[in-house]
C-alpha cells in the first residue's frame, strides 16, 4: 500500500512543473493552426497568370475576334493586357483586363471573360464593352 501511494505521489509530481503548475505541454491551451500560405492555390479558384505570355496574347486575339463578331462595325482593337487570370471550371475561364481602342477613336479599359469549353470552343461569357457605346 505504501509503495502504491509513493508511486502515485511521484507520478503526480512528475506531471507538474517545478513550481507546481502544469507543464507547458499539458497546459490545455491549443497551439494555433497555421493557415495556408498565400501561394497555395484554391481548387477552382482564380489564378493570376503572366499577362505577357503567349497564352494571354492568344486569348486577347480570341477576345478581340469575339467582340468584333458581337459588335460588327465597331472596329475594336485590344492593345495592352493589364491583368490576366484563369479559372478551371467545366472548361476554363480566361479573364482579361485589357486596354482598347475602337474605330470611333474611343479608348478605355475592358474586363472580359473568355470561356473555353472542354471541346476547345471559345465564347465571350462576360464583357463590359456595351457600356462604352
Amino acid at each position: 500500500m505504501k509503495k502504491s501511494l509513493i508511486f502515485a505521489i511521484l507520478l503526480v509530481s512528475a506531471c507538474q512543473g517545478s513550481n507546481g503548475s502544469p507543464s507547458a505541454q499539458g497546459s490545455g491551451t491549443p497551439s494555433p493552426v497555421s493557415s495556408p500560405s498565400v501561394s497555395e492555390t484554391l481548387p477552382g479558384g482564380e489564378t493570376t497568370q503572366d499577362s505577357a505570355s503567349a497564352q494571354a496574347e492568344d486569348i486577347k486575339i480570341k477576345a478581340q475576334n469575339l467582340l468584333n463578331q458581337k459588335y460588327p462595325g465597331a472596329g475594336i482593337f485590344l492593345t495592352t493586357i493589364k491583368r490576366y487570370t484563369t479559372q478551371v471550371v467545366a472548361g476554363s475561364n480566361h479573364r482579361l483586363e485589357v486596354e482598347f481602342t475602337n474605330s470611333a477613336g474611343k479608348t478605355g479599359l475592358l474586363h472580359l471573360t473568355v470561356f473555353a469549353d472542354l471541346k476547345g470552343a471559345y465564347s465571350l461569357s462576360e464583357e463590359d464593352y456595351s457600356a462604352v457605346k
